[in-house]
């Protein structure tokens, strides 16, 4: 399964997995431990893009699934930079899009 599909399926949906007729075969464990690697190996790659921005001393402030894109290479990008700002700067009332943002934000 290409890492595209596996990140979206665990950032847009609840992964629910049943093995058929409640047997897990030795195929069924090798799809679902590729499966919960190549998302790790995304969930990495993210935390790396944040990683660089704050030691770059800037906040994304919008982190969420539609701005975290798959290349056809398997390599996260983390986009939409519009909110961006230094770190340590002005406070702002603008903080992301409020599904994502932190509850403490609100406060």
């Amino acid at each position: 399964m290409p890492l595209a599909r596996a990140a979206a399926s665990v950032v847009v949906f609840d992964v629910l997995f049943v093995p058929p007729e409640g047997a897990l075969t030795v195929q069924d464990a090798q799809y679902l431990l590729t499966f919960v690697i190549m998302v790790a190996v995304a969930v990495v790659q993210l935390v790396q893009a944040v990683a660089a921005l704050h030691s770059a001393g800037l906040l994304h402030l919008d982190i969420k699934p539609s701005n975290i894109l798959v290349t056809h290479d398997e390599r996260v990008v983390l986009v939409d930079f519009g909110i961006a700002r230094a770190l340590g700067g002005r406070e702002q009332k603008q903080y992301g899009t409020p599904p994502y943002v932190a509850p403490e934000r609100f406060k």
